[in-house]
């Protein structure tokens, strides 16, 4: 009986730590995401960015999107040429 309190209270302390522990990566995630997020946006938006510190694979990433992004967005705007194009002729 007595080993199964402390087989209870060993388990309750190692959910509340996992928890802890949890909540502590999903801040850290959020700040990762954040902060790519705002270099994104910056890279994007502007000619000489500000110099971004982070993990390679952070940086990698960031690339990446930024260069999905532009490419979406140059066929989002090919896309609306050709239609305006055709409203103009049609």
């Amino acid at each position: 009986m007595c080993n199964q309190h402390a087989n209870a209270t060993r388990l309750s302390i190692i959910n509340s730590t996992i928890c802890e522990m949890r909540a502590e990566a999903e801040k850290q995630r959020d700040l990762i995401c954040s902060t790519a997020e705002d270099q994104i946006i910056l890279l994007i938006t502007n000619a000489n960015p500000p110099p971004f510190s982070a993990d390679p694979h952070i940086k990698a990433w960031v690339t990446c999107l930024v260069k999905e992004t532009y490419n979406k967005a140059e066929i989002k705007v090919t896309e609306q040429a050709i239609h305006c194009g055709n409203e103009f002729l049609g």
